[in-house]
């Protein structure tokens, strides 16, 4: 019997930290995503922000996944604030050694799905208003139309048929539905940047040193 797959996201973030902090990130993203086959999980890069240089990154949003238990553990080893020593590539007169970056466990937003299925929707129709001729006034042509998941509503009327209105409320029903994903996602990428000022020193969970990024 197959064991169910679980699901995990770990971001690693340079904080507010300079170039050389993330260029660490970036190590540390490749450190991960080498480490995790190795434990029989699988480890991608689903999010990132690119750093100021060629190949550093702010941040990294990296999904775990596999066995429920491999995965919470491999997670549990990554979580803190990672160290890395050596000089600064991007500044010589910078006599800093010690860098720090911060990996976290992060959730990713659940946005509501666009998708129009028949059996979310109700439709109500009613007489419509104002311009359009008496074919528009006398017959029930306007069309509201209520998307059951999320309560968003839609309506139409400027059509002169019942079908057009039909169409056109649907249509703007889906446009709602993406603004409103459009929002959740902003606000999950910024509930993520918040945690760029998580990032602490001292006390590192990992420390590695020199450009070749070999652990101590």
């Amino acid at each position: 019997m197959d064991t169910p797959a679980h699901t995990m996201h770990l971001q690693v973030t340079s904080g507010r930290g300079p170039a050389q902090c993330q260029w660490v990130v970036s190590q540390v993203v490749d450190e991960l995503c080498r480490e995790a086959p190795e434990l029989g999980l699988r480890a991608e890069v689903v999010a990132f922000l690119p750093g100021k240089h060629e190949d550093t990154l702010r941040s990294a949003v990296i999904e775990i996944r596999g066995p429920t238990s491999h995965v919470s553990g491999f997670v549990d080893s990554w979580v803190g604030t990672i160290q890395w020593v050596g000089k600064d590539q991007f500044r010589d007169y910078r006599r800093r050694k010690n860098w720090f970056v911060g990996v976290h466990p992060c959730q990713l937003a659940t946005a509501p799905a666009i998708e129009l299925r028949a059996e979310d929707l109700v439709v109500e129709t009613m007489r419509g208003s104002g311009p359009g001729g008496q074919n528009v006034n006398r017959r029930e042509t306007a069309v509201r139309v209520r998307h059951l998941p999320s309560g968003v509503m839609a309506f139409a009327r400027d059509g002169r048929t019942q079908l057009e209105n039909l169409k056109s409320a649907k249509r703007r029903l889906g446009e709602l539905l993406a603004e409103q994903q459009q929002r959740a996602t902003e606000a999950e990428q910024q509930g993520r940047w918040g945690q760029h000022d998580r990032v602490t020193r001292g006390r590192p969970i990992r420390v590695y040193t020199g450009t070749a990024f070999r652990r101590r």
